[in-house]
């Protein structure tokens, strides 16, 4: 990764705020911490897709919201680079699921409104 703008100091200690196109294309701009995206941050990928939310050691993990380019969106628990703990999904439908994702599935108590 390597920053494309200038950097600015990060409310979080040893941590800056910059803006990254990433190996895989997608502009990251958040923070940062040794290279890697790590407290908050917008990813936006090329198939404008985006996630908003907390990064650890370069991964989605704490709190944040993925939208899709099909206008779904997953509004919730990350740990890893995936949907983990309680969440909600909009499909474009309407239907809401509201409930537990391990593994990046659907998993455990939930409704489906």
């Amino acid at each position: 990764m390597q920053p494309n703008q200038s950097q600015d100091q990060s409310p979080h200690k040893n941590s800056h705020f910059v803006h990254l196109r990433l190996a895989n294309g997608a502009d990251y701009e958040g923070e940062v911490y040794e290279g890697k995206p790590q407290g908050r941050g917008k990813l936006k990928y090329s198939n404008s897709e985006r996630y908003e939310g907390d990064f650890f050691q370069g991964m989605k993990h704490g709190k944040g919201k993925y939208y899709y380019m099909k206008g779904e969106l997953y509004i919730g628990d990350w740990f890893q680079n995936k949907k983990h703990g309680n969440g909600q999904y909009f499909y474009s439908n309407g239907t809401i699921y509201t409930g537990e994702f391990a593994d990046n599935k659907k998993q455990g108590h939930g409704r489906i409104e």
